[in-house]
């Protein structure tokens, strides 16, 4: 299920740094073949996206993967919120800038509510396993013990 997640926030984080870097990019493949300039724009957005981190056993233990994925959205913060700060109203435009982010971030937050509600029944059961669990009965020694007897 991290895994799911991480692979949204990389999808999210590359559909964002194309919105971000599209200009930019568009000016620097200018020159290419219309099939040269896709190749070369899939490319620096992939290159500018990163890589999906590997999220380990110890990672999902301490906590870390969230820190790893906050990590990998994090260059593409500044210049989104640039782009927002820019960005004409929804009402003036076909799709607005916030339309987009808000499509972007959607696989994220299903994957993420998918996430946390397996983690919240993971925790249920672990409750439910830990207090229907059945006491053992103290051993013949503990009661002696118990009981001043002495060997």
């Amino acid at each position: 299920m991290v895994d799911e997640l991480a692979d949204a926030v990389l999808g999210c984080v590359r559909e964002l740094d194309h919105l971000t870097g599209n200009g930019d990019d568009q000016r620097r493949t200018a020159h290419l073949s219309e099939e040269d300039r896709r190749r070369a724009l899939d490319l620096l957005r992939s290159h500018r996206a990163g890589q999906r981190p590997e999220i380990t056993e110890a990672d999902l233990a301490s906590g870390a993967w969230a820190e790893a994925l906050v990590e990998l959205a994090a260059p593409v913060s500044g210049p989104l919120s640039d782009l927002l700060g820019r960005a004409l109203p929804p009402e003036k435009v076909d799709v607005s800038v916030s339309e987009s982010v808000e499509a972007a971030l959607r696989e994220v937050d299903r994957r993420a509510l998918s996430l946390e509600r397996r983690l919240d029944r993971r925790a249920a059961d672990r409750e439910l396993f830990h207090s229907t669990r059945p006491v053992p009965a103290p051993s013949v020694e503990d009661q002696l013990e118990e009981l001043g007897v002495t060997s």
